[in-house]
């Protein structure tokens, strides 16, 4: 029998860079079904009090980068507009993947899933990626021009 393992994981996705290729990487091998929950534009500028990228091409980026992983997994992309997204409603995904950075989050959501019936996810953690200073890659660095898509500083 195959079991179905969904995997679940968010974020804005701005401006792709190694720890978003690391985060999307481990989900496609930890599930068969890998559910991403993308923000909303509103949320994304709620969040960052800046412009971002626009959801469509942030959505078509992280199509590209899933595309070149060529894995066999099926996707989905969701629309989010808060930090929960359909993780505390869905009963077909059973790992979360977060951040250090969005570790409590990821306790939150487990703990609305037991108050509304639901099993709680296995939390999988990454570390962040840090650049060639020890500062955490970041869209913002990037959109910056401070250093590239793989921490390194720019010249």
């Amino acid at each position: 029998m195959n079991r179905k393992i969904g995997v679940i994981l968010g974020g804005t996705f701005e401006n792709l860079h190694a720890g978003h290729i690391k985060l999307i990487s481990i989900a496609f091998k930890l599930g068969t079904h890998v559910v991403i929950g993308l923000t909303s534009d509103e949320m994304a500028f709620r969040m960052r009090k800046r412009s971002v990228k626009h959801y469509n091409n942030r959505k078509r980026q992280v199509i590209e980068l899933i595309e070149s992983l060529g894995d066999d997994v099926s996707f989905e992309i969701i629309r989010i507009d808060d930090s929960y997204g359909p993780s505390t409603i869905r009963d077909d995904v059973h790992i979360l993947i977060v951040s250090t950075e969005t570790f409590p989050v990821a306790l939150n959501i487990n703990r609305k899933r037991r108050e509304d019936g639901l099993h709680p996810l296995g939390i999988y953690v990454i570390n962040l990626l840090e650049t060639e200073t020890g500062l955490k890659i970041s869209s913002s660095l990037i959109k910056s021009r401070d250093i590239d898509e793989w921490g390194r500083r720019k010249s």
